[in-house]
Parts: C-alpha cells; sequence; structure tokens
C-alpha cells in the first residue's frame, strides 16, 4: 500500500473582488421547496425526450425519491417515483445509469440508515410517472450507513457495477458486481470489500487514474484526513485494490475526477472543510478550500493547485466550462449555518481564479451539479440545500451564448 507518494504543493488562489470580461450572469429559479430533508440530487434525460430531468431524494420525514419532468425550458413537475415506508428513512445520495441494459436510464440510490443500496428499474415512456420497481443490491446492513455510489464496468464483462462507501458506521468502500440478468428470485450482488478501516469515507467516484483501460475508485476519508485511489486490479479478481494517497487532505469531503487541465489524463477537484463535529486540531486544521489535485503521470504523483482557500465548511465541488472559454472553472457548494458564501463558481482567468458567488446565506447547501437544464447549449448550476432551509434551486447561465447559439 503506497501511503507516501511524491506530492508537490502549487497555490493558486483566488482573485477576490475582480469581474472578469464576459463572465456569464446567472439567474436564479426555485424547483422545489417541499422537501424534509434534501441530500443527493443527478441530472438525465429520464424520458427520452431529448432534454435533462432531476432527481432529488428527500430523507427522513418523506423518505422518498423525486423525478422532476423537465419540459424543456428548464420547468419542472414533480413525481413520487420511490417511497421507502418507515423505520427506514435515509434514501440521499444516489447516481444514474442504465443497470439493466435495456437503453433506459435507472436509479441506484443508498438507504442510509439500514445501510442497503438498491436500484430503481425505469418502466418506461408510458408508466415513468408511476412509481419504479425497486431492486436490492445489497440487503441487512451489509454496507453500514451507506453513503455515496458510482456506477461503471469495473470487471469488463460488460455490465455496469456499483462502488459505494459507507460513511462512519463502515468505513470501507465496497464493490458490488452486477450477476447480469435474473430472474423472478432475484439474487444479490456479490460484494467485495475494496478498503477497509478509513474514517468517515464519503465521496466515491470512478476514473482510469492510471491510464489501464479500466476504472479504478477515486474517494475521500474525512475523519482520516485522506483523499485517495485505489487501483483496479483488472481481470485478476483474486489481487487486492492497491491503496494510493492522493493527497493528506483534512475534512475533504466531495469532488469530480476530471481532466482539469486537459491534458489526457484525469485530475481530481475537491472540496475540503466540511465538518459538523470534528473539532480542530494539528491532525484536522482549520483547512476550508476548493483545490485541484493534478495528475503527473499515472497516478504516482500529484500537485495541488489551490482555487480559493477560505471557503468555509466546503461541501462539494464539479468541473465545467461555464463561460465556453475553452477552460475547465469550478462550481462549489458550502455546508453553512449561518451568513457567508453557500454556493459560488470559480472563473479561471490567466493562471489564477475569480470568485462569482451564486448563492449568500443560504444555509447546509450540499450536493451540486453541472447540467444544461434549458437546451441552450450553455452549462447551468442545480444544487440542493439541507437542515432549515430544504430547497432544490438551479441558475440559468445567461451567456455569453455558445457559437452556433
Amino acid at each position: 500500500m503506497n501511503l507516501c507518494p511524491a506530492i508537490r504543493v502549487l497555490s493558486l488562489f483566488c482573485v477576490s473582488g475582480l469581474a472578469a470580461l464576459a463572465a456569464p450572469r446567472f439567474t436564479e429559479r426555485l424547483i422545489s421547496d417541499q422537501f424534509t430533508y434534501p441530500y443527493g440530487i443527478m441530472a438525465a434525460d429520464l424520458d427520452g425526450d431529448g432534454d435533462v430531468d432531476l432527481t432529488a431524494s428527500d430523507a427522513r420525514g418523506k423518505n422518498s425519491l423525486y423525478w422532476f419532468e423537465n419540459d424543456g425550458a428548464g420547468k419542472f413537475t414533480r413525481h413520487l417515483i420511490h417511497f421507502q415506508a418507515p423505520p427506514a428513512y435515509r434514501l440521499e445520495r444516489h447516481m444514474i445509469a442504465d443497470l439493466n441494459q435495456d437503453g433506459r436510464p435507472d436509479v441506484v440510490i443508498v438507504e442510509n440508515s439500514s445501510g442497503d443500496l438498491r436500484w430503481l428499474e425505469n418502466p418506461g415512456a408510458t408508466r415513468i410517472r408511476e412509481t419504479w420497481a425497486p431492486h436490492f443490491i445489497t440487503l441487512s446492513s451489509n454496507v453500514p450507513g451507506a453513503y455515496d455510489v458510482d456506477v461503471g464496468d469495473i470487471d469488463g464483462d460488460g455490465r455496469p457495477d456499483v462502488v459505494a462507501s459507507s460513511w462512519r458506521l463502515g468505513n470501507m468502500f465496497t464493490l458490488h458486481r452486477n450477476p447480469g440478468p435474473q430472474g423472478a428470485e432475484e439474487t444479490r450482488w456479490p460484494q467485495t470489500t475494496l478498503a477497509e478501516n478509513l474514517l468517515e469515507t464519503r465521496m466515491v467516484r470512478l476514473g482510469d487514474i492510471d491510464g489501464d483501460g479500466d476504472p479504478d475508485v477515486v474517494g475521500t476519508a474525512t475523519r482520516s484526513g485522506l483523499l485517495l485511489w485505489l487501483e483496479n486490479p483488472g481481470r485478476a479478481t483474486a489481487r487486492p485494490w492497491t491503496q494510493h494517497v492522493v493527497a493528506v487532505s483534512p475534512r475533504a469531503a466531495h469532488g469530480q475526477v476530471v481532466d482539469m487541465d486537459k491534458d489526457g489524463d484525469l485530475d481530481v477537484l475537491m472540496a475540503a472543510g466540511f465538518a459538523h463535529d470534528l473539532v480542530p486540531s494539528e491532525r484536522f486544521p482549520i483547512l476550508q478550500e476548493i483545490a485541484w489535485h493534478e495528475n503527473l503521470g499515472n497516478g504516482a504523483d500529484w500537485e495541488k493547485h489551490v482555487i480559493d482557500q477560505p471557503f468555509e465548511q466546503a461541501f462539494e465541488a464539479v468541473a465545467s466550462d461555464l463561460d465556453g472559454d475553452g477552460d475547465m472553472d469550478a462550481v462549489a457548494s458550502a455546508w453553512r449555518a449561518g451568513p457567508g458564501v453557500a454556493l459560488a463558481w470559480f472563473e479561471a482567468v490567466d493562471g489564477g481564479w475569480v470568485r462569482h458567488v451564486l448563492k449568500d446565506a443560504w444555509p447546509r447547501a450540499v450536493q451540486v451539479i453541472v447540467a444544461d437544464l434549458d437546451g441552450d447549449g450553455r452549462p447551468d448550476v442545480a444544487a440542493c440545500a439541507e437542515g432549515n432551509t430544504r430547497e432544490l434551486r438551479w441558475w440559468r447561465n445567461e451567456g455569453p451564448a455558445p457559437a452556433g447559439k
């Protein structure tokens, strides 16, 4: 296990108070405020009509998953597609993918309190507004505190598999191999523990970090202060997954595996700072930042670039070319209880970064995603906030218009 990689640090701080030329303007729109505890959102064309819809989980009281049907112009209608009766009450983060390979996007979602994973089968256009049939990947707390998921073909058999993290109750990352078509008696997906004894495993994402053609796992262990990647052994399924450290990153929470510098390999964008009960110490200093970690070659060496610091209670960061200038910008949320920036985007400008505030004083902002929600060719932003806020909103990118629009 490689726990001491060569890590170099380069700080590129946000240029506060500057306004970049032709930076796009965003207009804010409320999608829904009728939640008890929104903690996970995703975007995909669920009904096959050519526009991007949204899904949003509603844990605790309602314990539901909603599909927000897009009319094509960014107006949304809510439909209930899954409900979990008490006592389970934490349907949270999820991913959209075609699990049964019928050409329709399904949803794989965690149930945090019982520690199980399930996938919800898209019934097709004629019944899509009804509840979707649930199928259980695991049961009986096989993934204690099931927290986050991603989907990809791990073993090269052509079927989408699932990886998961298990928060503080499990402190591990797991792999669940897709067994293929099932009969009337569904079998649980074979489960492999990829790494364990990592404190508070949160983000889990797939990406080919070492460039060998198969997807590796990137994850955070917040209480261990680690951002790491797990090397896929390929078809040698009996071999263990080798653990590598990207960075010692206290309070690393959520981010994205993405080619930030467009050099052909995958980097890691990360929000570090989220903690609701950690006391600052030598091991867990007050590190509140958005940064990207540059892959210097096959995941062996990494160089850290700070985008913004401090960004208090940084929760999640995702990347997109928001201004259409050809380079990657970033968007980040902050899990704050009081005043301060809750949602911002960071414009890449001349080797530095300019912060643009999307939302102030929006308590407990959590998941943020980027998608073209109105079909105008420009990436928009959607985010949800839990706590006392309990909302799903989106921010329309007003330009400049992309080429050809």
